[in-house]
C-alpha cells in the first residue's frame, strides 16, 4: 500500500514539474484589423503557433524568459522579450506594421492598344500566358462582347480595377487609399 502511495506522489510531482504557463493574444495590423496565418514562435525553441482567422493565438510554454516573435509575409517581424512564471497567463497583443521598403506609390496605370492582328480571345489569352510581366489583356472581341466602347469602360473590365464615375480616378483593389492619388 505504501508503494502505491509513493507512485501516486511521484506522479503528482512529475505533473507539477512540467507545469505550463500560457501566453495568448490577438495579432493586428496598424489599422487594428486581425491578421490570420501569422507565425508566432519562441526564438530558439520548438514553441510555435499560427494565428487563427481572427488573429488569435495561444501558446503553452515552460516558465522562463523568452523572445516571442510574430512574423508574417508583408509585415515587419515583431519581437518582444517576455518573462513568464510558473502557471502564469500573459496577454501579448502584437501590432504588425508594413515595412517602409514595401510601400510603393502607383504612379500610373497604362492602357495601351497594340495592333496585333490577333483580336480573338484565344490569342489574347496566349499573349497573357506567355508574358513575363503580370498582364491582363482584353482583346477587341472580348471588349465588344462586354459592351465596352471606350478606354474608360475598358479599364473597368480589368479584374480588381474600377473607375469612379464623376472623376478620372482609377482604384485598384488591394491597395489602400494612401497608395492611390
Amino acid at each position: 500500500m505504501s508503494r502505491n502511495i509513493l507512485v501516486v506522489i511521484l506522479f503528482l510531482v512529475g505533473i507539477l514539474a512540467f507545469a505550463q504557463s500560457t501566453i495568448y493574444g490577438t495579432v493586428t495590423d496598424e489599422g487594428g484589423n486581425p491578421v490570420s496565418g501569422v507565425d508566432i514562435f519562441v526564438d530558439g525553441t520548438d514553441y510555435y503557433y499560427y494565428t487563427e482567422a481572427d488573429g488569435s493565438f495561444v501558446i503553452e510554454v515552460e516558465p522562463g524568459t523568452y523572445d516571442f516573435v510574430a512574423s508574417s509575409f508583408g509585415f515587419d517581424e515583431y519581437t518582444k522579450n517576455i518573462t513568464i512564471g510558473e502557471n502564469q497567463t500573459i496577454e501579448w497583443l502584437p501590432i504588425l506594421s508594413t515595412p517602409d521598403t514595401a510601400t510603393q506609390k502607383l504612379d500610373a496605370i497604362v492602357v495601351q492598344a497594340e495592333p496585333t492582328g490577333q483580336e480573338s480571345e484565344v490569342a489574347t489569352l496566349n499573349m497573357q500566358r506567355n508574358s513575363v510581366e503580370i498582364k491582363e489583356i482584353k482583346g477587341a472581341a472580348e471588349l465588344s462582347r462586354l459592351g465596352k466602347s471606350d478606354a474608360a469602360q475598358a479599364v473597368s473590365a480589368i479584374a480588381g480595377v474600377s473607375k469612379q464615375e464623376s472623376t478620372n480616378d482609377v482604384y485598384v483593389r488591394g491597395l489602400g487609399d494612401r497608395y492611390l492619388s
